[in-house]
């Protein structure tokens, strides 16, 4: 899988770039907007996936080393895999339950049975719940695509894979300096 990062290198470099970017442009409207709950919010995001990402990663191999037969655990790409995957799934599971307590205990369930309610106030409280799971969000994007980029290994979908993360983060920061929050 080598050859294909060094068959693409301006494609691997501009997203690399739009990623740094966009994230340094957000980290630069928060900071001089005054947001420093976001701005720490967000860096706390960021260090519990730079602690969650390799526990979470360490365990399941160790899980994987139960788990998994004889003959799987000869191939030492299928306990990598396993690694790389588990972790994914435990952050985005993890996310996933927060969201769904977000919208249960503070909105009672009505953005989940009435649509028009997603746009009306939904007060102070409830608006910075949403601001933290927006920068919990755009922090564990941020890691998964440094972890894609930097730590996790070469596949065939590499370009399709950053592409996703980078514009993810896009469109997690675009909708929230839209203030799609409130």
């Amino acid at each position: 899988m080598g050859r294909l990062i060094e068959d693409r290198p301006i494609l691997d470099l501009a997203l690399t770039l739009t990623m740094f970017a966009t994230i340094g442009c957000f980290v630069w409207v928060l900071v001089t907007g005054n947001q420093m709950a976001a701005l720490a919010d967000f860096a706390a995001s960021l260090v519990g996936a730079a602690i969650g990402i390799p526990t979470i990663k360490f365990l399941s191999k160790c899980v994987y080393d139960v788990i998994s037969t004889a003959k799987a655990r000869k191939k030492n790409r299928n306990r990598r895999k396993f690694g790389d995957q588990a972790w994914q799934g435990v952050i985005h599971l993890g996310v996933a339950i927060y969201e769904v307590h977000l919208i249960a205990a503070h909105s009672d369930w009505a953005w989940w049975n009435d649509a028009k309610t997603i746009w009306e106030p939904i007060g102070e409280v409830r608006e910075q719940a949403l601001r933290r799971m927006y920068m919990l969000q755009v922090g564990i994007w941020f890691a998964t695509a440094l972890c894609h980029k930097f730590i996790d290994a070469k596949h065939k979908d590499y370009f399709v894979m950053y592409a996703h993360h980078v514009v993810t983060i896009g469109l997690i920061v675009l909708s929230y300096f839209n203030n799609w929050v409130s």
